[in-house]
């Protein structure tokens, strides 16, 4: 029994249970010390009441990084080139199909058109656009190899025809050959504001079935157009006379030591009668002469075709001084005279193919 004076055990009257506060950073406590005294311990009963611990402020923080702006496109390089005048054969042309057929083919393939390029990797498929262009047109791609070379890779060509002459007609004008000079513009991807402009001058073969006449073959001579080498005296006083019109390629030929001076010397002399314009001088000429198997004078650098005398074609034979000019060159020297009529006795000479122009070659006896 429980004594009377003794209680059952009464527990204590205890504060209730108080949260800890969050233990503040070193800082934070550092800064309350210094603000407000002795900051109390966190215990079960009740002490002084703690003072707030101002905000500890958090590192800056970089801001975010942007990402990066995306590389600008690049517009698609557009190239446009006008196409040439459509080539016209003069009044008393020979065989006018077989001149037309040779500048449709040559003009087509070097003629692009227009070409929306990317300026990451312009390049085309100079080899497909080519063969499809001349499919297109309706002629055969099997003879373009050689132009194949004349086309940018990463840019557009126009080709217009300048003067198509003949190099060789067969007997029964059955085959032809046409030393065709076209002037060719040229555009490229990496510099679109530079308009480029050469001569070329190239042996077109045809073959006529019928009426209609058909390139069999396009011959490309190797002429380096960027060729700077001194030039002897004679081919240099040539080359700055503007009443001499020369293809880039006869150029490239007077600058060869193989081409005779006395080439040169021919046109200077000729130039002084009337401004006349060249078709040929090794460049771009057969071989042989035409049918035959002997080397030609040109190919053995001794000869020049002209076909323009004084700003008149030698196939306009009614106004074109082209008699004056042969009877002139026979009394320089030269030992074939080649042209619309034979004047007499060699060094005069004509046939079909020298309708259209004047040729002017040189024997061994013309070089001493």
């Amino acid at each position: 029994m429980t004594p009377p004076h003794q209680q059952p055990h009464q527990q204590p009257h205890q504060q209730p249970h108080q949260p800890c506060p969050r233990r503040a950073s070193r800082r934070a406590v550092l800064a309350g010390l210094a603000g407000a005294g002795t900051l109390a311990a966190c215990s079960g009963g009740q002490g002084p009441a703690a003072q707030p611990s101002p905000a500890t402020p958090s590192p800056t923080a970089p801001p975010p990084t942007a990402a990066p702006p995306p590389s600008p496109t690049r517009a698609p390089v557009l190239l446009d080139l006008p196409a040439p005048e459509p080539y016209v054969p003069l009044p008393g042309e020979v065989e006018p199909g077989c001149k037309e057929a040779a500048v449709d083919y040559v003009t087509t393939a070097l003629t692009t058109g227009s070409a929306q390029l990317d300026p990451e990797s312009p390049f085309l498929d100079v080899a497909a656009v080519l063969d499809a262009r001349l499919r297109t047109a309706g002629l055969d791609p099997a003879h373009a190899a050689g132009l194949l070379g004349l086309l940018p890779p990463a840019g557009v060509s126009a080709a217009g025809v300048v003067y198509p002459q003949y190099g060789g007609l067969s007997s029964g004008r059955r085959t032809a050959s046409i030393i065709l000079v076209a002037e060719q513009s040229l555009l490229d991807a990496a510099a679109p504001d530079e308009l480029r402009r050469r001569t070329l001058t190239v042996d077109v073969r045809l073959a006529r079935s019928g009426d209609t006449w058909g390139v069999t073959d396009v011959l490309v001579p190797e002429v380096d157009f960027e060729l700077a080498v001194p030039a002897r005296p004679q081919v240099q006083a040539v080359l700055d006379d503007d009443r001499i019109a020369l293809p880039d390629p006869a150029r490239f030929d007077l600058l060869q030591e193989d081409v005779h001076v006395r080439v040169a010397e021919l046109l200077s002399a000729y130039a002084e009668q009337w401004p006349l314009a060249v078709q040929d001088v090794r460049s771009g000429h057969p071989f042989h002469v035409y049918d035959t198997d002997r080397p030609s004078n040109h190919t053995l650098g001794r000869a020049v075709d002209i076909w323009s005398f004084d700003g008149v074609p030698v196939i306009d034979q009614e106004r074109c001084p082209w008699r004056e000019a042969m009877e002139f060159a026979a009394a320089w020297g030269v030992t074939e005279v080649g042209g619309p009529a034979d004047l007499g006795p060699r060094p005069y000479f004509s046939d079909l193919v020298h309708q259209d122009h004047v040729h002017c070659g040189f024997g061994a006896a013309g070089l001493t």
